[in-house]
């Protein structure tokens, strides 16, 4: 099943709108509100990192915008579509088609290689030469000579990579990385860093989480995040 929605007249309008976005977790009979009544704006083309503390909301937000935790209260609209007003299959159709994750663990499967695990996301697509698109996402985080390795096999950053492309192969508009570099050297992470400003450059919309404000500061804005809330949003002359 395939969702059919319009771009962007021209690219004027936000491509993501969160409006009064909160969040209630409730365990063993407490309540946590990890968002406190969100309003963001992302438009198509954006880098935008997201920073804070543990605990201020940063993945819980990001989770929200990809389809995958719905908001108690508020509401979520992405390329003009409400998307927590969708049932299961077409939510499911929704992160298909426009979102690609990338986690901190990697989250590769260790019994698969890594042709196999970028082909994951294809097993439930019509789409033909799923080896072939898988080798093509492969080359461009630049290991295809390394797609027939496991994950044992791999450094950690051939891991990303790898993470990365599975994420690339249905050639998603928005990729949302939670911590991306976390795992990784400095020297690493500041080579996998640079594969998402190439993405973003290419015209994808990208939003990080990170706790690293060196890395915060090369994307286009930084979201400032405390206590479930947006304290502030900063513009990053570094990346201007």
């Amino acid at each position: 099943m395939s969702i059919n929605i319009a771009t962007d007249a021209g690219g004027a309008a936000s491509l993501i709108e969160i409006n009064s976005a909160t969040k209630i977790f409730k365990s063993n009979g407490a309540t946590f509100e990890a968002l406190r009544g969100i309003d963001l704006r992302i438009s198509q083309g954006d880098f935008v990192s997201i920073t804070g503390e543990s605990g201020s909301g940063k993945s819980t937000l990001l989770s929200i915008i990809g389809g995958i935790t719905p908001p108690s209260k508020g509401d979520v609209t992405v390329d003009g579509l409400r998307i927590y007003t969708l049932d299961s299959e077409r939510l499911a159709d929704f992160r298909r088609e426009y979102i690609g994750f990338v986690f901190q663990q990697f989250h590769l499967i260790p019994y698969l290689t890594a042709i196999e695990n970028v082909m994951l996301p294809l097993s439930i697509t019509a789409k033909k030469d799923k080896e072939g698109l898988a080798l093509e996402a492969l080359r461009g985080v630049g290991i295809k000579e390394k797609a027939h390795r496991l994950p044992s096999e791999l450094s950690g950053g051939e891991q990303q990579r790898a993470a990365i492309a599975r994420a690339l192969v249905n050639e998603p508009r928005i990729i949302l990385a939670d911590e991306p570099t976390g795992n990784l050297d400095t020297k690493t992470g500041s080579e996998i860093f640079g594969l998402f400003r190439e993405l973003n450059s290419g015209g994808r919309t990208v939003i990080i989480v990170t706790h690293n404000p060196e890395l915060a500061s090369k994307t286009r804005r930084t979201v400032c995040m405390k206590d479930g809330m947006i304290e502030r949003i900063r513009e990053n002359a570094a990346a201007l």
